[in-house]
């Protein structure tokens, strides 16, 4: 894993303190940037896991977040996210589903009987390499 030492404890204590699976942050880090932390797409979405901008006001009201592109602020956010679309949901793919398109477009797809997409089996093979 290209994260540092430092970062990977950092997240390990995040996994569990909100009850996730390190490995499957760690694939959504490969997934959503290519363990980049500088990286901002033309969707804006920033950083590690990828924040859209959308998130950026709340996240930063709510807890302090400074900068997006802070490897640590990001993975923060990200399992934030997640963490919410997981207790509101109950399912790792209905979370990632929701983390990666908003919970109104995963919600569309539950409606018509799509519950996983090729981000959630993206991720989930991905988590198989940790």
């Amino acid at each position: 894993c290209p994260l540092s030492e430092g970062l990977q404890d950092y997240i390990r204590k995040q996994c569990e303190e909100n009850d996730l699976p390190m490995p499957l942050i760690l694939a959504m880090i490969e997934v959503e940037s290519s363990f980049q932390s500088d990286v901002i797409s033309e969707s804006n979405d920033y950083g590690l896991m990828q924040i859209n901008k959308i998130n950026h006001e709340w996240l930063a009201d709510e807890y302090g977040i400074t900068n997006f592109l802070d490897p640590y602020q990001n993975v923060f956010c990200g399992m934030t996210i997640l963490s919410e679309h997981y207790n509101r949901f109950g399912d790792i793919d209905k979370a990632l589903m929701a983390y990666n398109m908003g919970a109104s477009g995963a919600k569309r797809m539950w409606n018509i009987g799509i519950y996983q997409n090729a981000y959630t089996e993206r991720i989930r093979a991905t988590m198989e390499e940790y």
